[in-house]
């Protein structure tokens, strides 16, 4: 059997497509292909975060979860920037 996290999943009626969650976070995200790069880039550290879930080969997304996370991986860039200029 499966190790499933110790946080619970949000409702599947909380759960948004691709196209949904770019539309929703504009200023994170303006286009679907910055969200591609987001998602090549970082999907494993989303998946483990509960924002996203793959259900019958589609991939869903939890937006709040995904933005706080989105935002996150942001700060961690800038960091490593201004740590790296500095």
């Amino acid at each position: 059997m499966e190790n499933l996290s110790a946080v619970a999943p949000p409702p599947a009626s909380e759960l948004v497509s691709r196209q949904d969650l770019q539309q929703r976070l504009p200023m994170l995200f303006p286009s679907p292909s910055s969200l591609e790069w987001e998602l090549r880039q970082h999907l494993d550290e989303y998946i483990s975060g509960g924002a996203v879930f793959q259900i019958s080969r589609r991939f869903f997304f939890h937006p709040p979860t995904f933005e706080r996370i989105a935002l996150s991986i942001a700060a961690r860039r800038a960091k490593a920037r201004r740590t790296s200029s500095g």
